[in-house]
């Protein structure tokens, strides 16, 4: 079994812990809102929407997000699949020193196993930004 709390990296950040196949509580880094302004096609300002984790963007969180929320039917199973994993691995990657055999053994999925099932709840929660403790104001 992986010790959770030797694999962390420098500058590891709170955030939504999820219990992984191993049955230990990961932490996955909490995502944060940023705004800046964005001129529209019409000329008008409006906000740009991005999210980050320790001050740096995450480009492919809009994708994930849209893939994680969207309506049964509504993705290809294949799509949704990935961005979870992804998102996952992404995140998880901030905040630990993994190798992709110990990811593989990490986030697990198996069909009609209702463990499976709450673990990826979990997981989507952190890639959510749903739950653990609330950030701290930036001052």
């Amino acid at each position: 079994m992986i010790d959770e709390r030797s694999r962390r990296r420098p500058g590891f950040s709170e955030g939504v812990p999820a219990e992984l196949a191993d049955g230990q509580s990961w932490t996955f880094p909490r995502t944060r809102l940023r705004l800046t302004p964005a001129r529209g096609d019409d000329g008008r300002y409006g906000p740009a929407i991005a999210r980050t984790v320790a001050g740096e963007s995450i480009p492919r969180m809009a994708e994930w997000i849209a893939a994680i929320t969207a309506p049964p039917g509504g993705i290809r199973g294949d799509l949704y699949w990935s961005a979870r994993m992804d998102a996952a691995v992404a995140l998880l990657r901030v905040n630990y020193d993994l190798a992709d055999d110990e990811l593989a053994g990490l986030l697990v999925w198996d069909e009609d196993d209702p463990a499976s099932v709450a673990r990826w709840d979990g997981i989507d929660s952190a890639i959510l930004g749903v739950g653990g403790p609330k950030p701290t104001p930036a001052i």
